[in-house]
């Protein structure tokens, strides 16, 4: 599993518990983070029934290379898409990225995508990336203590073993 399904993972978990069916990330920092994508102009639709990456001509061949575990959209308009492929159903609740998302942005995405609720949120992505980094931290510092301990324990035979010859 790729460090970035276990972030979707982790981010699909708290959608559930929220009771959220699709999260629009806008943020190209967060987009990064989750997807993998280095260009600068990309946006993501996580639902209930997949997980969607859009961006323009531009960057065709590279979202191939980059973004694998999301189905690649390349259009000038990716609401408009959204909607006419019906990525977003009536009655599902969607958050977005109340800190990073423009006004114009929301009011397009409120009447070009008929869905039930619209909810801003704000730090979900960011705390996802706090708890993951620590726990992947923590296994770092378990290795290091296993191989310390192990280090410890050889030195204390060899000096021990060193101690019984010189007697």
């Amino acid at each position: 599993m790729s460090i970035f399904s276990k972030r979707i993972e982790k981010l699909k978990s708290i959608m559930s518990e929220k009771g959220y069916n699709a999260f629009y990330v806008a943020n190209i920092t967060n987009v990064r983070y989750l997807s993998g994508f280095t260009g600068s102009s990309g946006f993501l639709l996580l639902t209930d029934e997949g997980d969607h990456f859009f961006s323009d001509g531009r960057y065709t061949e590279q979202s191939k290379h980059e973004v694998l575990d999301f189905k690649i959209h390349i259009t000038t308009n990716h609401l408009k898409l959204i909607n006419d492929n019906k990525l977003l159903k009536s009655d599902w609740v969607m958050c977005f990225e109340g800190s990073h998302l423009a006004f114009d942005t929301y009011n397009r995405l409120k009447t070009s995508c008929q869905i039930n609720e619209l909810i801003p949120t704000n730090d979900i992505i960011e705390n996802i990336w706090n708890m993951l980094e620590s726990n992947e931290k923590l296994k770092i510092y378990e290795n290091e203590i296993f191989i310390l301990s192990l280090l410890l324990s050889k030195s204390t035979n060899l000096v021990f073993n060193s101690f019984i010859y010189f007697q």
